[in-house]
């Protein structure tokens, strides 16, 4: 049985239970409650185990993506390390192409591009304005230290499953 199964079996039975007339219909109810705290047991069993290996193995694939991004990482940079020595040495020797059996290699002029030296002093044309932003862990902090909630907000408590 799954769990969808095993929830509406749930409220099946408990509306049965509390419909039920005589005596006998609430044991059948009660048994049959039993029998799907079992049911659920042994699912929330299977839970576990599949979580924790979901999670192992989560875990290592994190792992071989900071590996890979570390690869990238060192392979990038040796590229660029290779294209600023061809650059300068091109540059050295005052040549601005070299063809070769793959390419061609052109040292070009790069379009301009703006340096901030001091933000201050750029008039308010060039700023861009950017609205305020709600600092949620301040206001969360300030509700767990004073129990004030902070007008414009609310505070809630959601559920969270957790296997120890």
């Amino acid at each position: 049985m799954n769990l969808y199964t095993i929830t509406n079996e749930y409220a099946r039975l408990a509306a049965a239970y509390e419909d039920a007339q005589t005596d006998e219909e609430r044991t059948q109810a009660s048994d049959a409650l039993a029998a799907l705290d079992m049911s659920l047991a042994d699912q929330a069993d299977a839970c576990a185990r599949l979580t924790r290996n979901l999670k192992a193995d989560s875990d290592k694939l994190a792992e071989e993506i900071k590996r890979l991004q570390e690869l990238k990482k060192r392979k990038d940079s040796t590229a660029e390390r290779i294209r600023t020595g061809l650059q300068m040495a091109m540059e050295a020797a005052n040549v601005r192409r070299v063809d070769t059996s793959i390419g061609r290699w052109s040292v070009r002029k790069n379009p301009p591009s703006v340096m901030i030296v001091d933000a201050a002093e750029i008039p308010e044309d060039y700023l861009v304005p950017r609205p305020p932003k709600v600092n949620v862990a301040a206001i969360r902090d300030h509700f767990k230290a004073t129990g004030e909630i902070v007008p414009g907000t609310k505070i809630h408590y959601g559920d969270g499953l957790q296997l120890r």
